[in-house]
């Protein structure tokens, strides 16, 4: 059979499989190798097809169908086989390094080899016996190097380097520099035994990373060592001694990444470092200070691996930019970087080998089933030839590829529906789900599935999927590699199912022709249904009104007759009521009048007081709070009064604010002002504590007489002042209610007694006496509760003392009539639309 490229192939009764390139008379063989399961399983070969996509099928004796893709031949999977001549000498690849001969070395647990690109054999490079200094046979090899002498150095696992001689086939050994037998301070020794990195710069230098054991430099001239090493009292020596990799800039430094202390720049003449690290707190830093890999492209771009991800150093702005697995890399776990011809990156992670073109940022990852060795790679295990071949090592071999010769898959899967269901049973179609083009289920069918492929064999396990059921979905849903589709409880009506597959490189197939789907509704769904409902519903809605209509007809006759005498009898309880509301506001007025009568006059308050205002706003008719004045001669006091307390002429005034409001609140104050008059004028007594220590006893015993089963706590709360212009001095008991004085632009305030003037359930203590002496300009105010605990503002809350406080102290330079209408003023748009909530009182007067 000749395939599209020309090759032949034949099918053999013993030797599998034979590709014949005519052009470069190559033949090679495709043969049962041992338990390899990539390999032919039957060397029996009956038939072979190519199909569409290139891949070659395979019929054998009793193997099966064996599937055989020529494109996987170009990423090149080399591995250790015990019945193969020149194969691979273990599986376990270390490192790989160039050769003078254009012959790889790799390094691996089974020790070293060279690899021929021409024959792809291994030839291992023998130890030589009865030579103390050379590798043991189970010594593991973790990196391998050939400097510009041509001597190869050997970095073990545990045992030093080795230096080979390749001419003189001898060994030159070098341990860690403590280890017994050798001295400590002549640096002819390594700084540790298991060495994982080698690197020659361009000046010859040999730089050898001990695990653990920070830096150490190969002076040729002295064969001895200079040690590059962490000290943590130095902030420009290197950040760890724990070191994954290192490579030179071309400015000649050396960059080093360690395991765990982010990334540095040493100058390798003074010792110097330059580190950078992560930092949380800007997206501009290292992505993580655990660092895997180094790698400078071929525009001098250093490019960082890490355990998250793939870092790139802009190198004027000093900052990284970062790219992990949200960018589309298989893994964030970076191995190792090689770039190709075209720029492209090529790494090794711990999910196989992926390609990332720093331009557009596209990303294609390779797997096993690609031809990987394996998803698992060496640290640093990599190389680029000159001939443009990338190789890379892992647990179970090495790679090799030429990245110019892969390409992309062309052929997109014909994908094709192998199953339908409905509640997890098969279904019977009319025609065979292949051909089906319309289904139609009812609506107890609520359950039902599809099963679907796509035909195309170059990587199956990489085909993914993308539906849409048009007329429920809007958008094409991506569900990757499933390839089955279960729908449930959707509603009776048309729909149409469409889904596409892509191959293993991406490119999506055509739109199919889809499936049409018709679920049926239940009869009481139906059209019919719903428009024989209809016409019931307007037939009863009809009938009922015709009857209602009736019934209405007789009852309004029947109401009317009953509104008319109903009618006849409210308006006579209006008048009675009328009548009733007239009497009883006319003697809330009247109240009124003789409450108003009780308070201080006008007259004696503009005769007695050099300047004052008092803003008094009842809530009701009547109201709860009053003021109080009276003018006291001490010469016509009683003697007694005279002893306990000299003064001359007295002027008194109170602001009371009795329990309640409206009318319970106007006969307190009707009580309170008769006690506090009758006190004065009957009883003889001054004293402003006295006055209230008398009146609040007269109170209880007129509210609580001897023998009451109810108690009444009816009560008030006042300040009360006593005035003397001549010797300017203010005396005043204060009852629940504070009294405040504006002096020189500053408020003070003078705190109450905690007591009302009437029943306290705690010990009825006398009220105290204050007194203040008065300056000229001082202002003095008595007030209650109402003003601060009215509700208003944008929020509803209340006006509050502190702001009562701040809006007399911002207006105390005005006159006492200008005060009272600014504070009018400011409680009415306070207040707004809402009720007035107590009585206001606010009684001012300056001195």
């Amino acid at each position: 059979m000749e395939d599209k490229n020309g090759l032949l192939w034949l099918a053999t009764a013993e030797n599998g499989v034979i590709s014949y390139n005519q052009k470069a008379v190559k033949t090679t063989v495709y043969k049962k190798i041992g338990d390899d399961g990539n390999s032919i399983n039957d060397n029996l070969v009956l038939s072979l097809l190519e199909d569409k996509s290139g891949l070659i099928w395979c019929g054998t004796w009793q193997g099966g169908v064996n599937i055989f893709d020529p494109r996987k031949q170009l990423m090149e999977h080399y591995y250790y086989s015990s019945s193969e001549q020149g194969s691979l000498i273990n599986n376990t690849v270390w490192g790989i390094s160039k050769s003078r001969t254009n012959k790889p070395w790799i390094a691996t647990s089974g020790g070293i080899c060279s690899f021929d690109p021409n024959t792809h054999k291994f030839t291992k490079l023998e130890y030589t016996e009865f030579d103390p200094n050379t590798p043991a046979e189970q010594t593991i090899i973790q990196s391998v190097l050939e400097d510009i002498d041509g001597q190869i150095w050997l970095g073990s696992n545990g045992s030093g380097v080795f230096r080979y001689n390749p001419l003189t086939k001898k060994y030159r050994h070098y341990r860690y520099k403590d280890e017994p037998g050798f001295i400590t301070n002549d640096f002819s020794g390594l700084s540790g035994n298991t060495v994982t990195e080698l690197l020659l710069c361009k000046n010859e230098d040999l730089w050898i990373i001990p695990t653990g054991g920070g830096l150490n430099l190969f002076q040729r001239n002295q064969d001895k060592f200079k040690y590059f090493l962490n000290d943590e009292n130095d902030a420009e020596s290197i950040s760890s001694n724990s070191i994954s990799t290192i490579i030179e800039s071309k400015e000649g430094e050396i960059w080093v990444a360690t395991t765990n202390a982010g990334l540095n720049l040493l100058n390798p003449i003074t010792g110097k470092c330059k580190r950078f690290k992560h930092d949380p707190e800007n997206p501009n830093s290292l992505s993580d200070n655990k660092l895997t890999s180094l790698h400078i492209d071929n525009l001098g771009i250093l490019w960082i691996g890490t355990k998250s991800g793939l870092c790139c150093y802009i190198e004027g702005e000093e900052k990284f930019v970062s790219f992990t697995e949200k960018d589309g890399l298989p893994n964030n776990n970076i191995r190792s970087i090689e770039n190709d011809d075209a720029g492209n990156l090529w790494l090794s992670t711990n999910k196989g080998i992926c390609v990332f073109n720093p331009a557009t940022r596209k990303v294609k990852s390779y797997d096993v089933n690609d031809g990987v060795q394996s998803n698992e790679f060496k640290v640093n295990s990599s190389f680029k030839a000159n001939d443009g071949y990338i190789y890379f090592g892992g647990v179970k071999g090495m790679n090799r590829f030429n990245p110019r010769l892969l390409s992309d898959n062309p052929n997109p899967p014909n994908l094709v529906i192998t199953g339908f269901s409905v509640l997890n049973k098969p279904y019977m179609l009319k025609e065979d789900i292949l051909i089906t083009k319309e289904i139609k289920l009812s609506y107890k069918d609520y359950f039902f599935s599809f099963d679907f492929a796509g035909l195309e064999y170059t990587n199956s396990a990489k085909n993914k999927y993308k539906y849409i059921l048009e007329g429920f979905n809007e958008e094409w849903i991506n569900i990757g590699t499933t390839r089955s589709l279960t729908f449930t409880n959707l509603d009776p009506g048309e729909y149409t199912l469409r889904i596409q597959a892509c191959n293993n490189d991406g490119v999506w197939s055509s739109n199919s022709e889809g499936i049409r789907i018709t679920i049926t509704p239940p009869f009481w769904k139906t059209k019919w249904f719903f428009a024989s409902c209809i016409l019931i519903i307007i037939f009863c809605i009809y009938s009922y009104i015709k009857f209602r209509e009736k019934k209405l007809t007789k009852e309004k006759v029947v109401l009317e007759n009953k509104v008319e005498i109903r009618t006849k009898e409210l308006k006579e309880e209006k008048i009675k009521v009328e009548e009733a509301h007239k009497e009883i506001t006319d003697s809330i007025h009247y109240a009124k009048r003789i409450q108003r009568a009780l308070l201080a006059s006008d007259i004696l308050l503009k005769k007695n007081l050099p300047e004052y205002f008092v803003l008094y706003k009842p809530k009701d008719i009547v109201s709860g709070d009053f003021y109080w004045a009276y003018k006291v001669d001490a010469n016509n006091m009683s003697e007694n009064v005279k002893q306990v307390r000299a003064t001359s002429v007295k002027f008194l005034i109170a602001a009371g604010d009795c329990t309640g409001h409206g009318v319970p609140g106007a006969f307190m104050s009707l009580l309170n002002i008769s006690k506090l008059s009758e006190t004065v004028n009957e009883k003889k007594i001054i004293g402003p504590d006295l006055i209230l220590d008398h009146v609040r006893g007269e109170i209880i015993k007129a509210l609580n007489p001897e023998g009451a089963e109810v108690e009444s706590k009816d009560g008030m709360d006042c300040v009360l002042c006593a005035f003397d212009f001549n010797t300017m001095e203010l005396e005043f008991a204060a009852a629940n209610n504070p009294l405040w004085l504006i002096r020189n632009n500053e408020l003070i305030e003078y705190k109450p007694d905690k007591i009302p003037v009437g029943i306290y359930h705690g010990e009825l203590k006398p009220f105290s006496l204050q007194t203040i002496h008065l300056l000229k300009n001082d202002i003095v105010y008595l007030f209650t509760d109402g003003y601060a605990d009215q509700f208003g503002g944008e929020k509803g809350k209340k006006f509050k003392y502190q702001q009562l406080k701040e809006l007399l102290l911002s207006n105390a330079h005005l006159s006492m009539q200008e005060q009272k209408k600014v504070l009018d003023d400011t409680i009415e748009k306070w207040k707004g639309n809402l009720e007035q909530v107590d009585d206001i009182l606010i009684i001012g007067i300056k001195i």
